[in-house]
């Protein structure tokens, strides 16, 4: 009851339009590395050169201290692939020793080498993996240089295992629509019943780039007509299968999903993110939503700790701007942030 009740707080203060909020993020993402094994096109990851750092233990193991608490929610990736961090079982031991869980994102590669980890599976109470195509040779192009095979072999090792606990943790699997994959969507939907999954959710493609502009459905007529077709087939195929699904509304529809968040009380943004979660990169800055290199630093840790960035005037100023008429130039161009109808998500329930 109580994390029903302090959820309930933050989304009060979203709706009610609180530039400051009481409660910390129930859901918290740390950049325990940076590191990615993959290239993929579409990925943010992809302006990144260099050294990949992964977070110091010094650091990481404050934020545990502040933040870490009975029930909450640990993410461990922002723009890297969490179990490339170095200290993945000694991370996992911290959220364990707070009784908080790991709910995170990763690409699968390496699912194998962390079912071995005991401290992995004490935690872990679900995965949200990416799996952005329904054939090798489409997954292939868009996640190189991952093994289709490995990959696959990790998600039904993960589904097995999760069987035989009395509360499995849950198995999500996650596609970028776009047009490589778009005619793909309803083999998708196929293939996550067959791996195991508990359900499958989708989101359009954030372009961050001019020349990612080809792959949006967003750009053209022809793609948003395209987008709409495959979706309403994936849709139809997810609830005659028995899987949950979520999928973007359809462009260009008046309708919006009894589903969809109530739209925000002033200004023009419908997301949320700002009063509920937030992320932490490896050197400790924090951000307002999942783009890093999209959106500014809202502070650093090292400067006075979590609490003091959270209510500080960069978060305060950005969650004004987000209920205002002039949305910050980043959330412009986001899906999450405007209330279009495709930024609005259906969702389909499987049949008891």
């Amino acid at each position: 009851m109580k994390g029903r009740a302090i959820a309930w707080t933050r989304l009060l203060g979203w709706r009610n339009g609180a530039k400051r909020t009481r409660e910390l993020p129930r859901r918290i993402t740390i950049e325990n590395t940076h590191r990615c094994n993959l290239r993929c096109p579409f990925c943010l990851h992809t302006l990144h050169e260099g050294a990949s750092p992964s977070m110091s233990p010094g650091l990481f193991d404050s934020l545990a201290a502040e933040l870490f608490t009975e029930g909450s929610e640990v993410g461990l990736s922002v723009t890297g692939e969490p179990f490339l961090s170095p200290r993945f079982e000694e991370e996992c031991a911290a959220i364990e020793k707070a009784g908080a869980h790991l709910v995170t994102y990763t690409n699968g590669t390496r699912l194998l080498e962390a079912l071995d980890m005991a401290s992995f599976r004490a935690v872990v109470r679900g995965l949200s993996v990416s799996l952005d195509a329904a054939t090798e040779a489409t997954y292939s192009t868009l996640r190189p240089p991952a093994s289709w095979t490995k990959m696959l072999d990790g998600i039904r090792a993960y589904d097995r295992w999760r069987k035989t606990r009395d509360d499995p943790p849950a198995l999500e699997l996650v596609l970028v629509l776009q047009r490589r994959n778009i005619d793909e969507l309803v083999r998708w939907v196929d293939l996550a019943k067959e791996l195991g999954a508990d359900r499958v959710a989708t989101s359009h493609l954030v372009v961050h780039s001019d020349d990612m502009r080809p792959e949006s459905l967003a750009e053209l007529e022809e793609g948003r007509k395209l987008a709409n077709r495959s979706i309403r087939a994936a849709r139809e195929r997810a609830r005659s299968i028995g899987i949950d699904a979520t999928f973007p509304g359809p462009f260009g529809s008046p309708s919006v999903a009894p589903e969809a968040p109530p739209e925000a009380p002033r200004g023009e943004a419908t997301c949320r993110l700002p009063w509920t979660e937030t992320w932490i990169d490896a050197s400790g800055e924090v951000y307002p939503c999942c783009f890093p290199d999209l959106v500014p630093s809202m502070g650093n840790v090292k400067e006075g700790g979590f609490t003091a960035v959270w209510n500080g005037s960069a978060y305060r100023d950005w969650r004004r701007a987000l209920l205002g008429a002039d949305l910050p130039p980043p959330c412009r161009s986001c899906h999450l942030a405007r209330p279009t109808n495709e930024a609005r998500f259906e969702l389909v329930r499987a049949e008891p």
